[in-house]
């Protein structure tokens, strides 16, 4: 993205001091991930000498108090302020890769173990399970269709 970011009047900031740089991430998609790979700060103004400075943060000042404005303009927004942002730490991530692995790795174990290892239990439930079937339809069978071999 190439997007030239401008402050505006309303904002209340002030140029000096430590400037920082946050990108929050708003996505609902936890794997699609951004990267921010160069980032240009380029602060426009006009130079002036320190009176011409506080002659102006004064004029800017009463401004933004409201005093100049019409009765049904509103006054400025006070500056926003951002919380610290701070993230999962990476000791966090690399247990929950772990464990996710290690799931995983038993879910695969589980599902190769039940396919390859218990084909006698397999054939003697399905026998079990095919003998209670034909007893259950004699069971049901009417009276005069009873087998005669018996």
């Amino acid at each position: 993205i190439d997007w030239t970011f401008t402050s505006v009047r309303c904002w209340g900031e002030t140029p000096t001091g430590n400037w920082r740089l946050v990108v929050i991430d708003h996505d609902d998609n936890l794997f699609d991930e951004g990267e921010v790979t160069k980032w240009r700060l380029t602060l426009f103004g006009t130079p002036m000498t320190r009176e011409e400075f506080v002659k102006r943060q004064i004029l800017v000042e009463s401004a933004m108090s409201g005093e100049f404005l019409q009765a049904n303009d509103l006054p400025c927004q006070p500056a926003q302020k951002f919380k610290d942002y701070s993230s999962v730490s990476d000791r966090t991530l690399k247990i929950f890769i772990l464990f996710g692995a290690f799931c995983f790795i038993m879910a695969i174990y589980e599902t190769l173990e039940y396919m390859f290892c218990y084909n006698d239990e397999k054939k003697e439930t399905a026998r079990n399970r095919l003998a209670l079937q034909q007893d259950e339809q004699q069971d049901r069978a009417p009276a005069g269709q009873l087998d005669h071999n018996a």
